[in-house]
């Protein structure tokens, strides 16, 4: 019998192993979101340690500019790349136990999945930028609607397969194309946020636990297997 293992399951999304919804719930996603908190509030505190800390000190670009921020970049942007690191194995797992819904349903963890290469990239190359370049700021807005992207079509495809918490899936899901409206909206007005710093800190705040507490919810409603999936749903064309 063929090891199960034996497949890197970040080749093979397909790979039905039984043990990587533990390990997705109980290592990635935890040391994801712990490193890139735990990083970020101490980049805050280097960033404010000769001085009282203000809510605009907590906008997510100026932590990982090494401009804004010289004590405490390399914080912010090394927790950044091992929380995208550490997400890689939780896309692989959200795209496997998709895999055959529907053909809308598997663009679910690609989407994700570019998110967290975007998410990589930005923690990889702002240090060499000088602050709010425009390839970051469309890097950073890619990685945000890919990942809820992701997200709202990972809920939607789990609320079609499911009777159990369907409202609440698909409540979830059209909070995700909440997000993505807004995100969208800030992208083509750029100065909404214009003399309000210290709203636009709340906001990538609340995005990004948005964003993991999400995540943590989808990886937990997914199916056991992609072999759960209803068959009409498994033939569908989404």
């Amino acid at each position: 019998m063929r090891d199960a293992c034996s497949t890197p399951y970040l080749l093979d999304p397909a790979n039905e192993n039984r043990e990587r919804p533990m390990r997705v719930l109980r290592l990635w996603l935890p040391l994801a979101y712990v490193v890139f908190f735990a990083g970020l509030v101490l980049s805050i505190l280097a960033r404010c340690s000769d001085r009282a800390f203000r809510v605009e000190d907590g906008i997510l670009s100026d932590l990982f500019s090494r401009i804004d921020n010289p004590r405490g970049y390399l914080i912010a942007c090394s927790a950044i790349t091992i929380c995208g690191l550490a997400l890689l194995p939780v896309a692989s797992f959200i795209q496997q136990r998709l895999h055959g819904a529907s053909r809308l349903s598997a663009v679910s963890g690609w989407l994700y999945r570019l998110g967290v290469f975007a998410t990589i990239a930005v923690g990889l190359t702002t240090p060499f930028q000088r602050p709010y370049v425009a390839v970051h700021i469309y890097l950073s807005f890619f990685s945000f609607m890919a990942m809820v992207a992701g997200l709202m079509l990972g809920f939607a495809a789990v609320a079609r397969t499911t009777r159990a918490g369907k409202s609440f899936l698909w409540w979830l899901a059209a909070m995700q194309v909440a997000f993505l409206l807004f995100l969208g909206y800030l992208l083509v007005k750029p100065g909404f946020f214009h003399n309000r710093r210290d709203a636009l800190a709340i906001c990538e705040w609340v995005m990004c636990i948005s964003i993991g507490l999400c995540t943590t919810l989808l990886a937990i409603a997914l199916p056991r297997s992609s072999q759960d999936i209803p068959r009409r749903l498994a033939v569908g064309t989404g």
